[in-house]
């Protein structure tokens, strides 16, 4: 699980942590906010050996989404040691100590330079891979009033705003009858074949999908012994477009696949997007680049060769987020080249080497909440920036129905 930093200006600031609305009192000149971002820097060298044994714990502790018990309580007993006051309504915890480093700073600064800039939120963020954990936390309410909200990923490059897709899993059932396959074999109706009728429809459509449109699935059930007719088959996918509304032109063409199968062989079939799906990420530019000014000036690199700033990622349920507030979802370079989702990047992610740009990050992220509480004319700009992308955004939505 990740944990998002939100803030409302009252500032909430969403990073996996969370911060919600009010604005700053204080007028903050060049010196002083050099002097503040060092407190919330310092901070963090300070207290890197506990974020480390945090971080190690909940690395050799892995637990599946919906189900991280035990880095929330982790997580929650970390934070209140750090004066926070912990409400345990949601059981999730987080995947890197990026987000608890991050708050914990913005809070050492603002409570040490007698700041009145809002409240600070730490907000922990279950079952971002697969489940969509953050859809589920914005029907609920978790981040209304929030006016800003970051988060960031490991990666094996440092991006401020990287293009991250919408996307949907689905799953397919057919069914069959089933029959003896060397006696009678008539007397079948073959789920199999349904199944790999579906697939290689599936694969025939991706001559006519756009160059960004994925289709990616796997045959879960397909039968129990080979002289048995297959009465039953399925089937997950999942689908994936540079944006919302191409997924729904994808999800259309997929159904003529599926139902296609289906007549095909006989087979009875039923299919279900999910309930949650994750939206394609819209970064706010305003702030990614008070992002790529803070990490510049600690010495990260930001990654500016257009082979990976146009490269398409995965998708995040931070996209999601991105929708209702104001939001940056940075990736950050951990000291390795390979992928993400494999084994060499789960060991990468756990060796030390990873924390110092960990904690980079961290510094960037607080620094940029940091500007962002103590500029009222920055939260300004960066609010119209979001409202005029939402207000073409439903537009260009409205268009296309």
């Amino acid at each position: 699980m990740f944990i998002a930093t939100v803030f409302r200006i009252r500032t909430r600031f969403c990073q996996k942590l969370n911060i919600t609305r009010t604005l700053c009192l204080h007028k903050v000149n060049h010196q002083s906010m050099s002097d503040i971002k060092s407190v919330a820097c310092t901070f963090i060298d300070e207290n890197k050996n506990r974020l480390n044994d945090l971080s190690q714990d909940i690395w050799k502790t892995p637990e599946l989404g919906f189900q991280e018990f035990h880095a929330h309580e982790k997580i929650t007993k970390f934070l209140e040691e750090n004066g926070f006051d912990v409400t345990r309504k949601y059981k999730q915890t987080l995947q890197n100590n990026y987000g608890v480093a991050t708050g914990i700073a913005i809070k050492e600064a603002i409570s040490t330079q007698n700041l009145t800039c809002g409240k600070l939120s730490v907000i922990g963020t279950p079952a971002e891979e697969g489940k969509c954990g953050k859809s589920y936390m914005i029907a609920a309410g978790v981040f209304d009033d929030v006016d800003v909200a970051m988060m960031a990923h490991p990666s094996q490059f440092t991006l401020s705003k990287p293009l991250m897709v919408a996307m949907t899993p689905v799953n397919i059932s057919f069914t069959g009858k089933a029959s003896h396959a060397s006696s009678f074999p008539w007397d079948g109706v073959n789920a199999l074949d349904a199944a790999i009728t579906c697939y290689n429809n599936i694969s025939c459509m991706r001559q006519q999908m756009k160059p960004m449109w994925r289709a990616m699935g796997i045959i879960k059930k397909g039968g129990d012994v080979p002289n048995i007719i297959p009465n039953e088959a399925e089937l997950e996918y999942y689908l994936s477009t540079p944006t919302d509304e191409e997924l729904n032109i994808l999800k259309e063409k997929f159904v003529g696949c599926i139902e296609g199968a289906a007549t095909a062989t006989g087979c009875k079939v039923t299919y279900k997007f999910a309930d949650h799906f994750y939206s394609a990420l819209m970064s706010n530019n305003r702030m990614a680049k008070l992002f790529e000014q803070n990490a510049s000036s600690i010495g990260v690199h930001i990654d500016n060769d257009l082979d990976v700033v146009l490269k398409y990622g995965g998708a995040t349920d931070m996209g999601n987020v991105s929708r209702i507030v104001p939001s940056i979802h940075p990736k950050y370079y951990i000291g390795t080249k390979i992928c993400n989702h494999n084994e060499g990047f789960t060991t990468a992610s756990g060796d030390p080497a990873a924390q110092p740009y960990t904690l980079a990050i961290s510094k960037a992220l607080a620094m940029t909440a940091l500007d962002i509480y103590t500029k009222p004319a920055v939260l300004k700009e960066i609010k119209e920036e979001f409202s005029n992308l939402i207000n073409h955004y439903n537009i260009y939505k409205n268009d296309q129905t």
